[in-house]
C-alpha cells in the first residue's frame, strides 16, 4: 500500500491538531484510505470526533502516493451533535 505510513499519520494529525493521535483516530485513518468508510462515528462527547475532519484530509492526501489507495470523497459531511432529551 502506498498510502501515509501510520508513523507519518501520528507526525501529520499532530502538525495540524497539537494532539497525539488516539487509537481510535489511528484505526479511522487506515480503514479511511483502506476504502472502508464508517457511516457514523458513535463516540462518548470529549473523544475528539471533530478530528474526523483533519484524519479525512490527511487520508485524501494520501491518495496522490498511489494507485492502490481507494478513492475518497473530495468533499466532507459535517454533523451537528445535539444533547438527548432528559
Amino acid at each position: 500500500m502506498n498510502a501515509i505510513p501510520t508513523f507519518e499519520f501520528e507526525a501529520y494529525f499532530q502538525a495540524l491538531t497539537d494532539h497525539t493521535p488516539m487509537r481510535w483516530q489511528t484505526r479511522l485513518f487506515k480503514r479511511m484510505v483502506s476504502g472502508a468508510l464508517p457511516r457514523a462515528c458513535d463516540l462518548p462527547t470529549g473523544l475528539g470526533k471533530t478530528s474526523v475532519i483533519p484524519i479525512w484530509l490527511i487520508a485524501l492526501a494520501s491518495q496522490d502516493r498511489g494507485s492502490d489507495v481507494h478513492p475518497l470523497p473530495r468533499s466532507a459531511t459535517a454533523m451537528t451533535m445535539g444533547r438527548p432529551p432528559e
